[in-house]
């Protein structure tokens, strides 16, 4: 799959960078509320510890982002704003297998993934510090870095997905 100039803009720009600053504002308003009056929080007791939040953000992140970034993708594709990967006489049982899911489906994969994958090394990271809480402004700026980075990671994938399906899902 070779990408035009254009494409290759579109998604460093609207599928990555924007998405990590999105990301980075989401995940504070949601830490800072969650997390208010908390000085310090647990590394690996439940229900609000430095464990539980990462697993979460590592399926939710990536299910809500294709949950948003997909149809807006669609949108603008629609609109001529990026053109899509799919070619013009292509069947719908051709292509990418996850971009001929359903939306729900597909982020509920992709989501999956995200807890297996980047869920379990975050838990084998957390379950190495050598102390049992950490200060709650350490970590949420942790938190941001990775919500940031995570963000501009899965957005661009999820992306190329919704550009390769058919014309008629679209």
């Amino acid at each position: 799959m070779k990408l035009t100039s254009s494409q290759r803009r579109y998604l460093v720009l609207y599928q990555c960078l924007l998405p990590m600053l999105i990301n980075i504002v989401v995940c504070g308003l949601i830490g800072a509320v969650d997390y208010r009056g908390l000085n310090t929080l647990p590394v690996l007791e439940p229900p609000k510890s430095v464990a539980v939040d990462l697993a979460a953000t590592s399926f939710l992140l990536p299910f809500l982002t294709c949950l948003i970034a997909t149809p807006l993708v669609r949108r603008d594709i629609r609109r001529g704003t990026v053109s899509s990967l799919a070619k013009k006489d292509q069947q719908p049982s051709a292509g990418l297998p996850p971009a001929r899911m359903p939306l729900l489906l597909r982020a509920l994969l992709i989501g999956g993934t995200g807890a297996v994958v980047v869920g379990s090394a975050a838990m084998i990271v957390v379950s190495m510090l050598p102390v049992p809480t950490v200060a709650v402004s350490k970590f949420l700026f942790w938190k941001l870095t990775f919500a940031g980075f995570y963000g501009a990671a899965v957005t661009p994938f999820i992306a190329l997905l919704a550009m390769a399906e058919p014309a008629e899902s679209l």
